[in-house]
């Protein structure tokens, strides 16, 4: 159990890059557009399609005599190497290293982007530069008049640790975010922790039927992508009429709707969780908090990448709140155990529902009081979506 314990930590942490990085390249590619909700609700989506169908193939893998729980490990390290190599061929997103590439690249014969970031992955561990990168160059010169410094790599990790650390403790935006993200994704994970006391000790159903059920967050994260686009006309619309200058507080317009669904969804499946109801009724219940809880989501991650981007610390931002809001979703977790080991699952949804409420009031306060929030900010207020 130790050793367990130990491994899930390091899988965690590793794991947790993904969502800085994720979020920072978008905010590279798409900083302040009124699209950047577009490919943040498909990584959102991927985050809760991955565990929905990866529930189902682990119950398949633990039931499957001649592979066992082992399997389960050794498939992900198998996915997760195939994932390595991929990304090897993924081009540069942040703003000062594609700057100096594209500089170092002017007016040379090279290969295609594909394969100069393959190049520079292998660089990484031959310490031999490509041949189209000059060795003697302190700085890239714009013709903007815009200078960029060669990075140190251990300069960098000690700037990007540092300014998370820094911006969690410091940045009331990410302060009041982390808990509020941590609040309303650990009442998800509360959620799961009584599914199975609903699909197979209430209505009898097997380990493999009640995995399945996870497969309504599919549905409702798909949802949740068709809808998105009316996030981003509602977005552009506030923007328009705000003089084009785009306010955070905006990305949470759509949620002001959706995020009812949240104790809606949650108390519909207190009342239909004892097994006298149909279990398709908790299965559809489950898919509306599917889409509710995840578009919540997306609109706090857009906000923090709105707020810090033009500052280029939307990857730190992220990093600094998701320290504390994945320290609440974890302990959460815990609680949830002990929730519906000493409650029916009528009672302990009907508590989660009654809960969830205040996700809701925390919605509406960073719509119409976020700009305040902000302007305690000092790195916020630097950019242009500081204006209050």
């Amino acid at each position: 159990m130790g050793m367990m314990a130990i491994f899930m930590f390091f899988l965690g942490l590793w794991g947790s890059c993904s969502l800085c990085n994720v979020a920072g390249t978008v905010s590279d590619l798409f900083g302040l557009s009124d699209e950047a909700s577009q490919p943040l609700s498909i990584f959102i989506a991927c985050s809760n399609i991955g565990p929905s169908v990866g529930s189902v193939v682990g119950e398949a893998i633990v039931e499957n005599e001649n592979l066992g729980l082992k399997w389960i490990f050794l498939i992900n390290i198998i996915i997760g190497a195939a994932y390595s190599v991929g990304l090897a061929f993924v081009p540069e997103t942040l703003p000062t290293v594609v700057i100096r590439e594209r500089q170092s690249v002017a007016g040379k014969q090279v290969p295609s982007v594909v394969i100069r970031e393959f190049k520079y992955f292998i660089a990484l561990f031959t310490g031999n530069k490509p041949e189209w990168v000059s060795s003697d160059d302190e700085y890239v010169k714009e013709e903007n008049g815009v200078i960029v410094n060669k990075t140190d790599i251990a300069q960098e990790l000690k700037f990007v640790t540092g300014m998370a650390l820094k911006m969690m403790v410091t940045e009331p935006i990410i302060i009041f975010l982390g808990l509020f993200n941590g609040f309303a994704y650990g009442l998800m994970f509360l959620y799961l922790d009584g599914v199975f006391d609903v699909f197979v000790n209430n209505n009898g159903l097997s380990y493999m039927a009640a995995q399945c059920t996870y497969l309504n967050f599919v549905v409702g994260v798909s949802i949740m992508i068709l809808l998105t686009p009316i996030q981003t006309w509602l977005f552009k619309k506030d923007r328009l009429a705000n003089s084009g200058i785009p306010r955070p507080e905006a990305r949470f317009k759509f949620s002001l709707i959706t995020v009812w669904f949240l104790p809606i969804s949650m108390y519909w499946l207190a009342f239909t969780s004892d097994g006298k109801t149909n279990y398709w009724s908790p299965i559809v219940a489950g898919t509306m908090l599917g889409f509710s809880g995840p578009i919540t989501w997306l609109a706090i991650m857009n906000y923090v990448t709105d707020a810090y981007s033009e500052v280029g610390l939307s990857g730190s931002a992220i990093a600094g709140f998701t320290i504390p809001a994945f320290a609440i979703t974890a302990a959460l977790s815990h609680a949830g155990v002990a929730l519906f080991t000493n409650m029916s699952t009528k009672w302990g949804f009907f508590v989660l529902a009654t809960i969830s409420i205040s996700v809701v009031a925390m919605t509406y306060i960073f719509y119409f009081m976020g700009n305040r929030i902000r302007a305690a900010s000092k790195l916020a207020r630097i950019s242009g979506t500081g204006t209050v």
